[in-house]
């Protein structure tokens, strides 16, 4: 399963030339406009998220409005259904502990918190089940709202970061003032 992984993450980069990818980025992208090696784990995690589930990064419901796919996967995570949503294209062929273990990986990889995302060294050993993740605590992740994104040092507008997890919102604008909405 891992060259097949390997040979998937080549195809999808390629693929992702010229087509919205904001979803890709980091959260703290949005904040900062800069890219660090924690922004890319954190692109690496969706896209390994994406690959196993077979799903788009954003789908569209007309009840539900925009659902992402890392949230998905984390409620999945939670109720300890995870092999669920690898692509069903496979019908089941696969095996489970390593598909689990992928998932896992990928949302390791876009936690919230930069600094409790692994370095793509660890990461690439986790896949390769070198590193041990059964018990790795793995916390919400969340998404920035892509119409806010910081380009070239400027941001004129509230960013907005999501949590499913909660009922609260928190914004942060331009200005680095930090608020929080119940």
């Amino acid at each position: 399963m891992w060259v097949a992984i390997k040979v998937l993450v080549i195809d999808e980069l390629e693929s992702m030339r010229g087509r919205e990818n904001s979803g890709y980025l980091a959260p703290e992208y949005a904040v900062s406009g800069h890219l660090t090696r924690k922004s890319d784990v954190y692109s690496f995690g969706v896209l390994l998220i994406e690959i196993v589930s077979g799903l788009k990064i954003v789908d569209f419901d007309v009840e539900l409005g925009e659902r992402y796919l890392v949230y998905k996967a984390f409620d999945m995570y939670r109720a300890n259904t995870l092999v669920e949503l690898v692509d069903p294209v496979l019908n089941g062929d696969f095996p489970e502990e390593e598909a689990a273990r992928f998932l896992k990986v990928g949302l390791l990889c876009v936690q919230d918190v930069s600094k409790k995302r692994p370095k793509m060294s660890k990461a690439l050993k986790m896949l390769t089940d070198e590193i041990d993740i059964t018990n790795q605590e793995i916390s919400q992740p969340c998404v920035a709202d892509p119409m806010d994104i910081k380009i070239s040092g400027h941001q004129h507008s509230t960013l907005s970061f999501f949590s499913r997890g909660s009922t609260s919102v928190s914004t942060l604008s331009g200005n680095s003032s930090y608020h929080k909405r119940e």
